[in-house]
């Protein structure tokens, strides 16, 4: 659940810039996602912003799309203007927190939430679908895919 806050996106979009696929994302990427993600989870506490899911709607949607493209029209948008939100929100209390890691985090997410809104919207696309997809190749490498049942069960109802 935790890569799909607020706090795992933007982690992601921090740490890949919306520029890798998932195909090429290592064991080391996800582990500094993580790093980051805590941190920013950290600011806030388990009610805030950046510690709650994407609206139902866009999170379902995200679940059962292949790409963004096949997104409902305007979610991607709805989503990222919210994220950017949030970024401009963490901004602050990551330069206040006075740590030089932190403030390294503010720049690079000032950066970010500057970029035009569409490049913003595709970036952060990339990255929700790169360590989306990262995930589930991780959980059928251990848990194996399942073989989808073709036949129904006979009920009388």
């Amino acid at each position: 659940r935790g890569f799909f806050t607020a706090a795992g996106v933007l982690a992601a979009w921090l740490e890949l810039s919306g520029c890798r696929l998932a195909e090429h994302l290592t064991k080391a990427d996800i582990d500094r996602i993580e790093a980051r993600r805590h941190r920013l989870s950290d600011l806030g506490g388990p009610w805030d912003r950046v510690n709650q899911l994407p609206a139902a709607p866009f999170s379902i949607a995200v679940l059962r799309a292949f790409d963004s493209t096949d997104l409902p029209t305007g979610a991607d948008r709805g989503v990222a203007a919210d994220l950017v939100a949030t970024s401009r929100s963490l901004i602050g209390q990551l330069y206040e927190s006075g740590d030089v890691d932190d403030e390294d985090v503010a720049e690079k997410m000032q950066v970010l939430v500057s970029l035009p809104g569409h490049v913003q919207v595709s970036a952060l696309m990339r990255a929700i679908f790169s360590t989306r997809e990262y995930r589930w190749v991780s959980h059928y490498a251990i848990h194996q895919p399942k073989e989808l049942r073709t036949d129904t069960a006979e009920v009388d109802l």
